[in-house]
């Protein structure tokens, strides 16, 4: 069982100087963990976003050895951490960190921290109506994998989704056959979060 709350008491001296050990994880944070085992970090190279939250976990139930976790350039040293036992950090600032164990000395990470910008919004380009009336556009700032939706009105305050599919890349062409059938359609492209 991994026993964070007694470490930061046991270890509450040591965390002191490094106050991102003790801070909330906002809500919209992701957690993530790394296990550090007799063979070293799991996974040694982790991405994360500002504001995310990364544990490390005393995992070596090999040797039953404390290990660390500490980077020489961004401000984190845990000292030893007993086996079952973890740390975390709250990110706070961008950049690639290499980070080592220095009490167990089982190996090396590194933690690339990104910004936390939200994704681009979808948007309509390359619209034209085609000879037949139908109507044709590109859909930009789509995500290859996710899911994203068309939706029409004929005034902008009553909207219906007219089309959903799955983006393969990062545009799509979308065609409305039914656009030739009506005086006047508006569209928005919206994705799922």
């Amino acid at each position: 069982m991994k026993y964070l709350t007694q470490l930061i008491k046991t270890m509450g001296g040591m965390l002191v100087g490094s106050a991102m050990f003790l801070m909330t994880s906002p809500a919209s944070a992701t957690i993530h963990e790394i296990s550090i085992t007799a063979d070293g970090f799991v996974p040694a190279y982790l991405e994360v976003v500002v504001g995310d939250r990364v544990y490390w976990w005393n995992d070596d139930y090999d040797y039953y050895e404390s290990h660390s976790t500490r980077s020489y350039s961004y401000p984190w040293n845990s000292g030893p951490i007993p086996l079952g036992y973890g740390v975390y950090v709250d990110t706070a600032k961008t950049g690639s960190f290499d980070y080592l164990d220095d009490w167990g000395y089982c190996g090396f990470g590194t933690l690339v921290i990104l910004a936390n910008t939200p994704p681009a919004t979808p948007g309509l380009s390359n619209a034209v109506r085609l000879p037949d009336g139908s109507f044709q556009c590109t859909i930009t700032n789509l995500t290859p994998g996710k899911t994203f939706y068309v939706e029409a009105s004929t005034n902008l305050v009553n909207w219906a989704g007219i089309y959903s599919g799955t983006a393969s890349s990062s545009t799509e062409t979308y065609a409305d056959p039914e656009a030739a059938t009506l005086g006047k359609r508006f569209y928005r492209a919206l994705v799922v979060p």
